[in-house]
């Protein structure tokens, strides 16, 4: 569920500050905490376990292949390939990160469309407006060892050796049937690090004096939590104000499940202590070294052109007609050697066998031979959600490529995508 910033603008204005992981239990200020999060806690844990649900079927499937990976020893070449894979089919999400972090600012924040997984980003960068692409980072693990690379977001510090490491946990990704899933959402209320050997730790605030904390591993799909040990506080009967301490493995706040701890409100807080002990720090990459489309395989990219750019136009090999027909200006930027650029108008006609969309193109601009020496600048017109703009091109191998331009619908930036 997409919710708009500014909504999320008054809870962060409520909030003393951004709890992570090492933040412990005076990071999550009991005074500041609302009962009625409670309610909204149970909710997010029913949307998880409904979610879970799905991967069921796709679980037994890949139980061969998960135990066949786990047996065979992976080379150094084997670990490059499947991280290029990974990060190729991440690039897309990459990308909106380090889109959100560069660009972030209030007016960014009311207008964006905020998906529940980056809602912790949007908690940190609301509290820290310092250069924020030297804040956050990410990085790739193989959590469950079933050959799949997870993607963690996370906000490192550097260490004395000069590396970015990090305990904590702002969002962490999978990859099923080459689709991003999220499957960690860690907020100020919900705090997740690594404890290493495929095992995470989770504190949740609830409002007022309730409490859960718990290691938890991911499941063989990775589509859901599966708890070792819970611990979480509640009423010992409705309305007595009395809280006590329960613990269980199934993740699940019910005290009919559980049994009930005769544990003191600082003993349960030294469980926390433990746990936070043995949390394992990842190695991270900067988004202050990322570059959009970095990993997406594309010999070049697109950005609505800047105004320095229009100003020397003439500098640029460019398609530009009047205004009136064409008002959007894009930049088209060579990453890689491409050949035969042509500015193409785009008809839909309809979807294959695996609903990818057809189009019939018309060419309404050739570039000439060797487009790749400086940017090229085009105009465009869009005329609806259905994308009637592209582009085809030559690529190094030899391979033509068509591609639909189109604007994103969460911030109007411009976007390729092969069909």
């Amino acid at each position: 569920m997409k919710k708009k910033m500014a909504f999320l603008l008054v809870l962060f204005m409520l909030m003393s500050g951004f709890s992570v992981c090492q933040s412990k239990k005076d990071g999550l200020s009991k005074g500041s905490l609302d009962a009625d999060t409670k309610k909204t806690q149970e909710t997010q844990e029913k949307k998880n376990s409904d979610k879970a649900s799905l991967g069921k079927e796709d679980a037994k499937s890949d139980q061969k292949q998960i135990s066949q990976k786990s047996v065979n020893k992976v080379s150094k070449d084997d670990i490059k390939g499947k991280e290029a894979e990974a990060l190729k089919i991440y690039s897309p999400l990459l990308d909106e990160y380090h889109k959100i972090i560069s660009n972030y600012s209030e007016d960014f924040a009311q207008d964006y469309e905020v998906d529940d997984d980056k809602i912790g980003v949007f908690e940190y960068l609301w509290t820290n407006s310092s250069d924020n692409l030297v804040l956050f980072g990410y990085c790739l693990e193989d959590f469950n060892k079933d050959g799949v690379l997870e993607l963690v977001i996370s906000t490192p510090k550097k260490q004395e050796n000069g590396e970015y490491k990090s305990e904590d946990i702002l969002a962490l990704y999978t990859i099923s049937d080459d689709e991003v899933k999220p499957v960690i959402i860690g907020s100020s209320r919900d705090s997740h690090c690594y404890l290493g050997d495929g095992k995470f730790y989770n504190l949740r605030s609830l409002g007022g004096l309730y409490y859960a904390n718990g290691v938890y591993k991911l499941s063989k799909d990775v589509q859901k939590m599966e708890y070792i040990d819970f611990y979480f506080s509640d009423e010992k009967e409705p309305s007595s104000g009395i809280i006590t301490y329960y613990h269980n493995n199934t993740g699940v706040m019910d005290k009919s499940v559980s049994e009930e701890l005769n544990i003191s409100e600082d003993e349960f807080w030294k469980i926390d202590e433990k746990f936070l002990k043995q949390a394992k720090p990842l190695k991270f990459n900067l988004f202050s070294d990322y570059e959009e489309g970095q990993y997406s395989g594309l010999p070049l990219s697109i950005a609505n052109s800047k105004k320095e750019e229009l100003d020397y136009v003439y500098d640029y090999d460019s398609f530009i007609a009047e205004d009136k027909k064409y008002p959007v200006k894009a930049t088209l930027q060579a990453k890689k050697d491409y050949t035969d650029l042509k500015i193409l108008e785009l008809e839909y006609v309809g979807q294959d066998k695996k609903d990818n969309p057809k189009f019939s193109t018309k060419v309404v601009y050739e570039a000439g031979e060797s487009p790749s020496a400086r940017p090229f600048i085009l105009g465009l017109k869009f005329l609806g959600s259905i994308p009637n703009n592209g582009i085809s091109f030559v690529d190094e191998n030899g391979k033509t490529r068509y591609f639909m331009i189109y604007e994103s619908g969460k911030d109007g930036s411009l976007l390729l995508s092969e069909f």
